[in-house]
């Protein structure tokens, strides 16, 4: 597991879930119940059979904690901007089983990755400026 701060996805903006995200998972199970986690898993089936994955703002990572136990092989890159989501989600996904696993701190609108993906996955991503 490696995380790159990538200079060409670099924002003149600070990431604005810094601030919530210790709390974020309380908060949102508070207010939306467990609507996000199944909405998280709609496509599940169909992204496991990616072998190149890019997850566009994972948050803390449980998504990737899912996609880490049931997915057998692959790459995944994971693009977030906030490196206290970054450090939530490598604590969260724990010891990797048969993915190759790649974060990327930076701001996924500016960002030149180089290379083609299966399946691109944007969870509740969002433009905030």
């Amino acid at each position: 597991m490696k995380i790159t701060v990538n200079p060409g996805c670099a924002s003149k903006t600070t990431a604005k879930f810094d601030l919530v995200a210790p709390f974020y998972p309380g908060l949102e199970r508070l207010v939306f119940g467990t609507h996000l986690d199944d909405a998280r898993q709609t496509f599940l089936s169909e992204i496991l059979r990616g072998d190149q994955i890019l997850l566009v703002g994972e948050g803390n990572g449980r998504f990737l904690k899912l996609l880490n136990t049931r997915k057998s092989g692959g790459h995944v890159r994971v693009v977030e901007k906030s490196s206290i989501m970054i450090r939530l989600a490598k604590n969260h996904v724990g010891p990797l089983g048969e993915i190759n696993l790649e974060f990327v701190q930076g701001d996924f609108r500016s960002c030149q990755l180089g290379k083609a993906f299966d399946c691109v996955v944007t969870h509740f991503f969002s433009r905030f400026i």
